[in-house]
This record gives C-alpha cells, structure tokens and sequence, in this order.
C-alpha cells in the first residue's frame, strides 16, 4: 500500500484480528476518492469478507438478501448441520424472491434473528457496509441495524462512507455515530495501485502508451487535485478510445508526449468543473495570438494558470483549436478529420516539405539564421499573388504584422495591407474566391481559425483593415453573383430548367444562395417579357413550382416580401400576353403558370397584411 494510507493498513489488520472490538470502524472520503477500491485491496489473511452496497437500500431484509449472497452463505449447508438454519436461509431466499405462498408467510424480523443466531461463525467475520449516504432508509435506523452485528455478534464492521453527504446535523445520527463508530479514517486516493489496475482492465496490445507515459499522467492526476479515481479510470477510457480512433499511427515522441500533458490536463480540469474551454478563447488567445492586453491589465489568464498550476507549457505545445477540445471532452465527439489536419498542421510536423506561409506560422522553430529568408520568401510570395487562396493571403498578413511589432523583421506595415488587399483583388479578378467563401461570408470574416491555426495578430489595425476590404470582396463579388444569377434564372425560366431548384431551395450546395434573399424584386421585367415571346413555347412548370413553394411556409416571408411588386408586374403583363396567345399551346401553358404565380401572390400578399395589422396594433 502507499505511504499515505499505511497507518490504516496497521490498524484494519490489527482491528480485524480483535476477538469483540465491540465498535465498527467508518473509512471516509468523497465520491471517487477510492474507498471501495481500497477496501478491495486490503489483504488480512483467514478472515471471511461479506461485502454489501446500502446503494438504494430502504429495508433491514434488504441488507439480509444481499448478506445471504455471499459465498459464506451460499455454502453454508456444507458447513453447518444446523436443520433450522438451512430451513430459515430458505425461506427467507424465497420471501425476498416473492415466492413464497400465502400459508407461509412469516415475520421478516423474526427470520432475521433466526439466521442471526443459528450463524455461529458471525464473529469471525468481517462486514463491509458501502454507500451508507447513499441508503434510502433512515440512516439512524440502517446504523442501528448494522450495530447488532458489532455489539450483539461481535463481528468486525468496516463502513464506507462519504460523510458529506451525510446530514451531520441530523442529531439521531451523531448520537448512534458515537455509540458505534470508534475509529475514523480519511481515505487517500491510492493512484498508483488504481491507475494499474485501471490499465490492466484493458487490451494488453493497446496499454502500452498508458505504461510508457504512467509518471506523467500520475503527475497531472495529483497536480490537479482531483482525488477522485473514478474519474482518472474515466478519462483514461476516453483516451483509451481517443488514442486508436486517432492517435496511434503517430510516432513522434514528442507529439505524443506534449498530446497526452494536453489531453489529461484539460480534461481534469474539465472533469473538477473548474474549466469552460470555449471561456479560454476570450480570456487567452489560445491558437496563436500573442496580445499583450492581459499584461498590461496584469491579470492572470486561464492558460497561465494552467500553466502554473502543472508545470507545463500549454502555451507552446498548441495543437488543436478550442473548438475541437470542447467537441472531445463535453461532446465525446471525435471530428477524426479535423482533428488529423490539426495535428498535420501543427509545429510537430511542420517542415521543410510544408508551404512557406505554415512554416513562418511555426516561427518560434526556427533557427535565428532561418527567420529572415524565410520571412523574405513569404513577403515575395504574397507581393507576386501567389498564395492560393484568401485564407492564406490572411495569415500571411498577420504573421508579418506580428513579426514586424516584435523587430523580428523589418516592413512596412502599411506595405504589407497594400500587398495583401492586391493579393486579394487578384483572386477576385481571377474568379480564384470559391462559391462556398461567399456563402459562408460571415462565419470567415468572424473567425480567427483556418487549418486549425488561429491568426497570428488578429487585433492588428492594419489586420482589421484588412478583413474589412475583404468583406468589401465579398459583398461586391456577391453582386457580381445577383447580376450573373438574374439572368440564368431567365434563362431557366424560359426553358423549364430543373437548375431553379437548386438556387431557390434550401439545401447544402454552394451554389444555393436565394431561399432567403429577394433576388426576383430587381428582374427586369421588360427583358424577361421579350425573351418569352421569342419561344415558341414556354412551360415554365419549374419556375410555378418554385413560387409555390417560395412564399406557402411564410418562413423566410420577411426577407422576400420586397418580391410582391415583381411578381404583380409579372401577373399583370403575363396576363395580357396570355389572352393574346389564347387560343394556343403557348398561351394554354400560361394559364396554368398564372395559376401559380396569382396563387403564390396572395401567399405572400396574406403576410404583408397580417405583418402591417402586427404592427398597427403594438
């Protein structure tokens, strides 16, 4: 045993030797602190052990059918000749079964003293009674019944129990408590002989990284003061299922090593309730921005105090966002993709193979002699727009500014946002902005993450300004899009193209973008009447559909309500067109459309008016 519980080793296996001890002995601690595993271990030969958990319990049978488990009673027949003993054990198994018919139906008290007293070899056993806060019973009644083993049978009675839980105020209790119990004990969490006993549960072909790293993880159990080994065996199961689902086709010793101090710190301090992961990312600039705010307010930051509090340096040993963390720990969600491109991404396996820009991201790697023609290089790539896309453009940007706030180089700030918003007005120009950028605008121009890197200097002027001309990309190459768009959707109109659909309906696609924007208001009506009668026949069965459907679930009615105008100019001209071709398939074709299109009208006309009669009440 550990040095830490040695004194109630010496005095279990002393008490236990006691012919009538005449009390019981209380071994107390909180929840998880390990006193079942404890108990477990203890080792005094040639005593007979009857274990029972008072979990749930309401009853003294209760107690008695859980007694009668044991193996002592289970081979009692071979043990004692006693008729009425071996008559009372079975009766009592079937009233505790509900077996037992009506004519026999007998005291469960009196069953109890039965067994009580036919048993001659009770003192020499040793009662372990679990979980005693967690009784339902009366606790004064449950410790009245447990103290006729100590005081009546002379037995040995060992109680596990966390005393917090327990109403200490409660006066009946203190007053049995005082009769009963003549030792108190607090139990120390026994890390050593838990955490083994944790790993050898497992696969012998996967513990091996739990037996390589033990210190270490031993180390940040204690370091977080937890004394809680269920929740060590649960984090070890997590990282158990972590480490084959992700971890184990990497090799690097020093990834592996700075992963696990990672993974166990935050997850104790997850575990304890004494961390909001997603809180670090206002409180410390976690992925790779190096404010000197909190300095200067000189308040201590969440990673410093981790940092302090475990000897280790969260700080320089990023490897995934905060958002992946929180998906692991409060999730149990595994995003094995991002998380391996994280990993990929990270100064571990950053190297000389790794484009520029990652490389002077992971600055604080290279030698002195390696920053500035590297720094050089990059500075070239953005000037000649040879990044591949704005994200790369962005992090170039603030890696500069970062290095230049620091003297690690020497540009122009100005320079470096005029390099990058031309950077910018290149993959524009050269339509290099992918579809899926545009739609996810706001998410990109709020996050400080790509690749799993956060931006170096996000809080730099000259960075904002930047992402300020990029969201001016963004809104001018959208409008670009509306104008490019207006005119497909004649063209699909006219055509009864199936593509509509996929522009009006909500969906995953990249090239959805209208369900909610009003994009039918600006269609010239004029140029949409012309192309019509140029064909010969127009259907338009898709673009009937799509109305039908544009205005019925009043979900996006607000934003598409400017349409109203459109689709009357549209109802009133249609209509004079379809009387001229009246007699025709043409015109045939345009009345079902009209159908739709004055049905789809009074849809959205509903609304408006309900929306006004809202307002005219407030």
């Amino acid at each position: 045993m550990v040095e830490d519980n040695k004194h109630i080793d010496d005095f279990l296996e002393s008490y236990c030797k006691l012919q009538s001890p005449q009390y019981a002995v209380m071994l107390k601690g909180k929840w998880g602190s390990g006193k079942t595993h404890y108990i477990n271990k203890l080792d005094i030969v040639n005593k007979k052990y009857i274990y029972v958990s008072l979990y749930g319990v309401k009853t003294n049978s209760e107690i008695l059918s859980k007694i009668l488990k044991n193996d002592i009673f289970q081979k009692i027949d071979e043990k004692i000749k006693n008729e009425k003993v071996i008559q009372s054990i079975s009766l009592f198994k079937e009233i505790v079964s509900d077996k037992l018919i009506s004519n026999k139906i007998i005291s469960n008290e009196v069953l109890q003293m039965q067994i009580l007293e036919s048993y001659n070899d009770l003192a020499k056993c040793i009662f372990i009674f679990d979980d005693l806060e967690r009784c339902e019973a009366p606790i004064n009644k449950i410790l009245g019944f447990i103290n006729i083993f100590v005081e009546h049978k002379n037995s040995k009675v060992i109680i596990l129990a966390n005393e917090e839980e327990l109403d200490k105020n409660n006066q009946d209790y203190q007053k049995i408590k005082e009769k009963l119990i003549g030792k108190t004990f607090d139990i120390v969490s026994e890390v050593d002989l838990a955490y083994k006993h944790f790993i050898d549960k497992l696969d012998k072909s996967d513990n091996e990284i739990f037996t390589k790293y033990d210190v270490i993880i031993k180390d940040i159990y204690k370091k977080s003061k937890c004394n809680n080994l269920r929740i060590l065996r649960q984090i070890i199961l997590d990282f158990y299922r972590f480490y084959n689902l992700v971890l184990k086709k990497y090799q690097k010793v020093d990834f592996i090593k700075d992963f696990i101090q990672i993974y166990f710190i935050l997850s104790f301090e997850y575990k304890n309730n004494e961390l909001d992961i997603l809180k670090m990312k206002e409180d410390y600039p976690w992925d790779g921005t190096y404010s000197n705010e909190n300095k200067e307010t000189k308040i201590e930051t969440i990673s410093q105090k981790l940092n302090s509090k475990y000897t280790f340096d969260i700080d320089s040993s990023k490897i995934l966002t905060l958002e992946l963390w929180h998906d692991i720990l409060d999730k149990s969600q595994i995003n094995t993709k991002d998380i391996e491109e994280a990993i990929l991404s990270s100064k571990y396996y950053v190297d000389e193979n790794s484009p520029n820009w990652k490389r002077l991201w992971h600055f604080k790697k290279l030698e002195d002699d390696k920053l500035e023609p590297l720094a050089k290089d990059v500075y070239k790539e953005l000037s000649k727009s040879k990044l591949n896309n704005i994200f790369e453009v962005l992090h170039v940007c603030s890696t500069l500014l970062y290095l230049n706030s620091k003297n690690l180089i020497k540009y122009e700030d100005d320079k470096i946002l005029d390099i990058s918003k031309k950077h910018l007005d290149y993959l524009y120009e050269n339509k290099k902005i992918d579809s899926s950028s545009y739609k996810n605008k706001e998410s990109i121009l709020s996050n400080d993450v790509w690749e799993t890197l956060q931006y170096v200097e996000s809080k730099n002027h000259y960075f904002i300004e930047l992402r300020k001309y990029l969201k001016y990309i963004f809104e001018k190459g959208t409008q670009d899009r509306i104008n490019e768009d207006r005119n497909k959707i004649i063209k699909f109109i006219v055509y009864d193209d199936d593509s509509l659909y996929s522009m009006f309906y909500r969906n995953n696609l990249d090239k959805n973008l209208y369900f909610n924007k009003p994009i039918l208001k600006d269609i010239n009506i004029d140029n949409f009447i012309e192309q019509i009668k140029k064909e010969k026949q127009y259907k338009m069965n898709c673009f009937g559909l799509v109305l039908k459907e544009r205005y019925i679930e009043k979900v996006y009615n607000k934003e598409l309500m400017s349409e109203i105008d459109f689709l009357n100019n549209l109802n009133e001209k249609l209509t004079i067109l379809q009387k001229e071709r009246e007699n025709k398939i043409s015109g045939y074709n345009l009345s079902y459309f009209l159908e739709d299109l004055q049905k789809s009208i009074k849809d959205l006309q509903q609304y408006i008016d309900d929306t006004k009669g809202i307002n005219n009440e407030i």
